[in-house]
């Protein structure tokens, strides 16, 4: 349940990018149910008028949910039940912050900021993030945020879009170059990268669905294509999708190699 304000105003209810029912809407209160077996995640709520809309982070622990304020959050990553970074912008200076908490979202304490524009950060454990600042500069940080150390990803010819590391060591990036995806791959925590496939595709239509040890696999929104590889990217697998995919997919899950 959500306590607030004037919330019978045709509240939408978007729970880590599905739509959910409300099941009682008050002025005060909204009462839901949440989807079967769902992890933590954030709650979006949409109003007619989009200036009242509101976020909030939900913590699930014994079968209970904890409602957390997300303070404006645009991006919140949690690498177990108690620890989790997420950013957040000041858009009248343009300035990013990476918040951290260890106490499962009670409290948040900044560990970056800076004058960036384009920003995100991919969290490998309590220790390791790494995040991506202006044009192809990034950021390491193997201390939870105590400390980072620059380091420079391929050229200015690429426009680095996407960035994920799957442990402290290998790493994926999608590059836009000439309206084409690159995919590139780190295996030595971002020094030197190795390009693995081109998709005659801008980065915009490609979408990260899922990652398992040495298997990945993207949705090409463009095509309606799923592309895979199951030996962390020395070979590529593009399959055909019986759908129309429009705007942003919003979710997308591999319950083994064969069935989504």
């Amino acid at each position: 349940m959500i306590e607030g304000v004037d919330l019978n105003n045709n509240p939408i209810l978007i729970y880590n990018g599905e739509t959910i029912s409300a099941t009682d809407v008050n002025s005060d209160t909204i009462t839901f149910t949440m989807p079967e077996n769902a992890s933590s995640g954030t709650l979006l709520i949409e109003f007619e008028q989009p200036e009242y809309n509101s976020e909030a982070f939900l913590k699930i622990q014994d079968s209970q949910w904890d409602t957390k304020q997300a303070l404006g959050y645009t991006q919140i990553e949690f690498v177990s039940s108690t620890t989790g970074f997420a950013t957040t912008v000041n858009d009248a200076v343009i300035e990013r912050r990476i918040d951290k908490t260890t106490d499962g979202g009670q409290t948040w304490t900044t560990i970056f900021q800076g004058d960036v524009g384009d920003f995100y950060f991919s969290a490998v454990n309590a220790n390791v993030i790494f995040a991506k600042g202006n044009l192809n500069q990034f950021k390491r940080s193997v201390n939870g945020g105590s400390t980072w150390e620059d380091f420079t990803v391929l050229d200015l010819s690429y426009l680095v879009s996407k960035l994920f590391f799957k442990n402290e060591f290998e790493g994926y990036l999608l590059a836009n170059k000439l309206g084409k995806t690159c995919v590139f791959k780190t295996g030595d925590g971002g020094t030197t990268w190795e390009e693995k496939l081109v998709l005659n595709t801008s980065t915009n239509k490609i979408e990260l669905v899922y990652e398992n040890n040495d298997s990945i696999g993207f949705i090409n929104k463009e095509t309606s294509e799923f592309i895979k590889t199951t030996d962390g990217g020395d070979s590529w697998n593009i399959t055909g999708l019986n759908l129309t995919i429009e705007n942003r997919l919003l979710d997308f899950d591999l319950v083994d190699s064969q069935d989504a």
